[in-house]
């Protein structure tokens, strides 16, 4: 399966998802979208189902959020790529979302899927 078909299979939220990771890396300077990165954007995407489920759970989000804004990244703004790579441990969750998904019969890729890997 190419790149392109696995993409297509992944719901507008896990794309929008995704994305916030990649932006919120970005904007602390971070060289990597590590799944801290992905569960914060997971609870920032309204109307997914992983939205819903964090948000019934109760979890100190803000918290966490702030605790991502204090890290200090050793990459410099000039030296660091225009958008951030997804570390190996984000590449394997998001790689466990999609097994999951399939081994369950789901055609699609959703945002709870992600949480669940």
């Amino acid at each position: 399966m190419t790149p392109q078909k696995l993409l297509d299979n992944f719901s507008t939220h896990l794309k929008n998802t995704i994305a916030r990771a990649i932006s919120l890396a970005h904007s602390v300077n971070a060289p990597n979208v590590e799944p801290l990165h992905l569960f914060i954007a997971l609870s920032e995407e309204p109307g997914s189902v992983a939205a819903e489920i964090l948000k019934k759970a109760k979890l100190p989000i803000d918290q966490i959020k702030d605790r991502i804004a204090s890290y200090e990244s050793s990459t410099t703004e000039e030296s660091r790529p225009l958008l951030p790579d997804l570390s190996a441990t984000t590449s394997s969750v998001i790689e466990k979302a999609l097994l999951t998904a399939f081994d369950r019969g789901y055609s699609y890729i959703g945002t709870e899927h992600l949480l669940y890997a």
